[in-house]
C-alpha cells in the first residue's frame, strides 16, 4: 500500500525541522536526519515512478543551477587526490569530505518538495533555539561549565590575554566551530528584524534572537567569527536599505566603543586583531607562510585535497619557524586551504561555485515581490550569512569544518528551492 502524498510531506516537514535544529547543536544529528531525509526522497521518488496513484503530479528538479561548478569542483578535487598518491597512504579517505555535494542536492530537492511559502515554525523554533543557545554560551563564559559534556572539555579557558576568560562552544565542541556557525545565525535574524519591522510577532521575535546571537558570540571570544558577523550584518543592512547600512555602521562601531569601556576583555580582544606580535597572530602568519608556500611547490593541483595539513610540518622547518609556533593542521583560511591542497584549478572552482551560489541568491532577492516578506526575508538572510561565512574564511578554514559548512550549505539550498517554487509558479 502506497503511502499519500501529503503523509510524505508531513514526514518530510518535520524532519527538516529536526535537521534544522541539529545544524545549532549537533554534527551527529545533522548527519542523521539528513540521511532520513534523503531516505524519505528516495522513497517518494521510487513509488512515483512505480505508480502516480495517490502522489499526483509531483517534480524532481535534474539541476539545480550550480552544476557545472560543482563538477569542476569534484574534478579538481579528484585529480589533486590522484596524481600526489606518492605520500598519502590514506587518499580514499579524503574523498568522505565529498559528501558535501550529497548533502546539498538533498537539502535543495527536499526544501522545493515540502515547498517554502511561509514556514513559520521552522523559524519561530529557530529564534528560540538561537536565543538559549547563546544565554547558554553566556553561562558557560562566566562559569567555565559545560552542561552537555560532564568534564567541560569544550568550554576552553583561554591564558594567553592580559584579562583571561572561558571561551564558550555553545553545543559544539570547539568554540570556533560555534562562533562561525553562529556567525551565520545573525544574518538570519537581522533580515527578519528589518522586512519584517511593523509587524510586532517577528520583530520581538528576531531581535531578541539577533541579540542572544551576539551576547553567544562574545561568549565564545573568537575574532573571525566577530569580523564575519559584522560584515554579515552590514549587507544584510545595506541591501535592505543604505541609510540601514549607515545606520547600522554608526550604532556597530558607537555600541563596539562603548563595549570596549565597560569590558576590558572585549576592548583588548578587538586591539589584538591589530597587533603584530600578539601570539595568536604571530602563529597565524606562520601557519600562512607555510601553506602559501604549499601552494608554490604544488601551483597546479595543489598537494591533495585536505593533506596539506600532514606536510606544514617540513614547511615549518624549511622556513625556519621557532619550534613554539609548530602548529601542526589545516590553513586556518579557506582560500590557503583550496590552493594549498588542491592548486590554482581547485582554488578556480571553489570560488566558482561560492560566486555562482551568492549570484543566484542574490537574483532571486532583487526579483522576489516586495510583498513576498517570508521569502525575502530568507533570501536576505541567506546571501548575509553567506557573506559572514566567506569573511570568516579568512581567518578559519570554514569549509573544512562540517557543522559549519553544513548551516553554509543550508542557506544556499534555500534560496536554490525559492528559485525553483518561483519557476513552478511562473510555468503554471
Amino acid at each position: 500500500m502506497f503511502i499519500k502524498l501529503d503523509m510524505y510531506k508531513r514526514i518530510q516537514h518535520y524532519l527538516i525541522g529536526l535537521f534544522l535544529l541539529s545544524l545549532m547543536t549537533s554534527m551527529a544529528g545533522i548527519e542523521f536526519f539528513s540521511a532520513l531525509i534523503s531516505l524519505t526522497l528516495l522513497f517518494v521518488y521510487a513509488q512515483h515512478k512505480i505508480s502516480q496513484d495517490g502522489l499526483g503530479e509531483i517534480s524532481f528538479p535534474s539541476r539545480i543551477g550550480l552544476d557545472g561548478t560543482i563538477l569542476f569542483l569534484i574534478t579538481a578535487a579528484t585529480i589533486s587526490l590522484v596524481i600526489h598518491n606518492d605520500y598519502n597512504p590514506n587518499r580514499i579517505h579524503e574523498f568522505t569530505p565529498l559528501r558535501w555535494v550529497i548533502l546539498l542536492y538533498t537539502l535543495v530537492f527536499a526544501f522545493q518538495f515540502v515547498g517554502i511559502k511561509k514556514e513559520e515554525l521552522w523559524m519561530e523554533r529557530f529564534f528560540l533555539v538561537s536565543m538559549a543557545i547563546g544565554l547558554y554560551a553566556f553561562f558557560q563564559a562566566n562559569t567555565g561549565i559545560d552542561l552537555v559534556r560532564g568534564n567541560n572539555s569544550a568550554v576552553q579557558f583561554d591564558h594567553f590575554d592580559k584579562f583571561p576568560y572561558f571561551r564558550a562552544s555553545g553545543f559544539f565542541s570547539n568554540p570556533m566551530t560555534y562562533g562561525h556557525s553562529s556567525a551565520m545565525w545573525g544574518p538570519l535574524a537581522f533580515s527578519f528584524f528589518l522586512v519584517f519591522s511593523r509587524e510586532k510577532k517577528w520583530l520581538i521575535l528576531s531581535g531578541l534572537s539577533l541579540l542572544c546571537i551576539l551576547i553567544g558570540l562574545y561568549s565564545c571570544h573568537t575574532r573571525g567569527s566577530w569580523i564575519a558577523v559584522f560584515f554579515g550584518l552590514l549587507s544584510v543592512a545595506l541591501l535592505w536599505r543604505v541609510k540601514w547600512g549607515l545606520i547600522f555602521l554608526v550604532v556597530a562601531l558607537l555600541g563596539g566603543a562603548i563595549l570596549g569601556l565597560l569590558i576590558p576583555a572585549f576592548s583588548e580582544r578587538v586591539v589584538s586583531i591589530f597587533d603584530p606580535n600578539f601570539n595568536s597572530n604571530v602563529s597565524r602568519m606562520y601557519i600562512w607562510k607555510a601553506h602559501f608556500a604549499i601552494f608554490k611547490d604544488y601551483p597546479w593541483f595543489g598537494s591533495g585535497m585536505n593533506y596539506n595539513p600532514y606536510l606544514v610540518d617540513d614547511y615549518f622547518n624549511k622556513l625556519g619557524v621557532p619550534s613554539t609556533y609548530h602548529q601542526v593542521g589545516h590553513a586556518h583560511n579557506t582560500y590557503l586551504q583550496w590552493l594549498a591542497g588542491t592548486g590554482i584549478i581547485g582554488f578556480l572552482a571553489y570560488m566558482s561555485f561560492i560566486t555562482g551560489a551568492l549570484l543566484l541568491s542574490l537574483k532571486e532577492y532583487f526579483i522576489t515581490e516586495i510583498n513576498q516578506k517570508f521569502l525575502r526575508a530568507l533570501l536576505l538572510g541567506s546571501v548575509g550569512g553567506q557573506l559572514a561565512f566567506h569573511f570568516g574564511g579568512l581567518t578559519e578554514c570554514n569549509f573544512r569544518d562540517a557543522e559549519v559548512k553544513s548551516f553554509f550549505l543550508m542557506l544556499i539550498a534555500l534560496a536554490l528551492a525559492i528559485r525553483f517554487q518561483r519557476a513552478r509558479q511562473e510555468a503554471k
